[in-house]
């Protein structure tokens, strides 16, 4: 058994090893346009000096204190479940087992921010794919890499009320793609509290009920998608028609359904889970249907035997 297998194996769910790339956001441009492309400055502050200066910095952080954060995991958790393979420069590439790789990605971006004195010019985005122990680690370090760019073109995708030209600089990256979605890294923390209350309905019930509920909304939401291509209809109407209409009854139906078999404690969960995915979808960068399947798969993939699944 290879090392990369033994990250695999130790995975919480199936069985699978997590590839993580990430890198800082529009370092090129500052790096061409200099410091102005921060903001309105009274002075030229791109001289060639704070350039270096800054490279010099963010190497420190990517090269050096990245290290000490790997380290910190692997204590935290007991075991050796994460390992760097390239790290400098503005970029980093990580591999390990994938239940430990999401929340590691939340925490650098998170001390990467602390580290730049929380200026909201300096953001990293990240990308996320999932392989057996025995795929080809350059082909999983591709895959990685396309989740990156899909992360960087957040800006792209449909929003409630924005588009790409009316949206802030600052918003149009700092992102995260997992389990092929895409999200802000500030909505990070609510897909994280809607996968752990999934997890929790799954394991103190004893069945997957709930998972299949949710991906029947998941489905309507990726059959808007595709029916959005086929311009047969105006845009405006397919998403009045799909995406607040027919998702929520289902989702309000399904888990209706689904609460009256079990206990108080877990209709309470379930009605829980219900509030936040109807609340939430006027308070994200996104809206929450565009995401779901993160939380969904996620808490799938953790609950799953690895017996019961298939390569992904």
């Amino acid at each position: 058994m290879t090392e990369f297998d033994k990250f695999a194996e130790k995975a919480k769910g199936i069985h699978r090893l997590g590839i993580l790339r990430m890198d800082v956001d529009n370092l090129g441009e500052i790096f061409v346009r200099g410091f102005d492309f921060l903001g309105s400055c009274d002075k030229q502050m791109g001289s060639l000096s704070r350039i270096a200066t800054m490279s010099r910095q963010l190497n420190i952080f990517f090269s050096g204190y990245l290290n000490i954060i790997i380290q910190e995991l692997n204590h935290k958790i007991n075991d050796e479940k994460v390992q760097i393979i390239y790290s400098g420069g503005d970029d980093l590439f990580i591999i390990g087992s994938w239940d430990e790789i999401p929340e590691l990605a939340n925490i650098i971006q998170e001390r990467f921010k602390e580290y730049c004195c929380h200026n909201p010019y300096f953001t990293l985005s990240a990308g996320i794919s999932m392989v057996t122990g025995k795929y080809p680690i350059y082909h999983a370090a591709m895959l990685a890499g396309r989740d990156e760019s899909r992360a960087k073109a957040i800006g792209e995708i449909f929003s409630d009320n924005q588009s790409p030209a009316q949206t802030d600089q600052t918003n149009q990256k700092n992102a995260l793609c997992f389990m092929d979605t895409v999200i802000g890294w500030e909505d990070y923390k609510d897909v994280l509290k809607i996968k752990n209350l999934i997890e929790e309905i799954v394991n103190e019930t004893n069945h997957r009920a709930i998972i299949e509920k949710l991906n029947t909304v998941v489905y309507s939401v990726n059959m808007f998608e595709k029916t959005k291509k086929s311009e047969k209809y105006s845009f405006d109407k397919i998403y009045e028609l799909v995406c607040f209409q027919k998702w929520r009854w289902q989702l309000i139906y399904n888990l209706h359904r689904m609460s009256s078999k079990y206990s108080d404690d877990t209709i309470a969960q379930i009605k829980k889970l219900q509030s936040i995915i109807l609340n939430l979808n006027n308070n994200t960068r996104l809206p929450v249907l565009s995401w779901l399947e993160m939380p969904v798969r996620w808490a799938d993939f953790l609950t799953r035997k690895e017996g019961k699944t298939s390569d992904e």
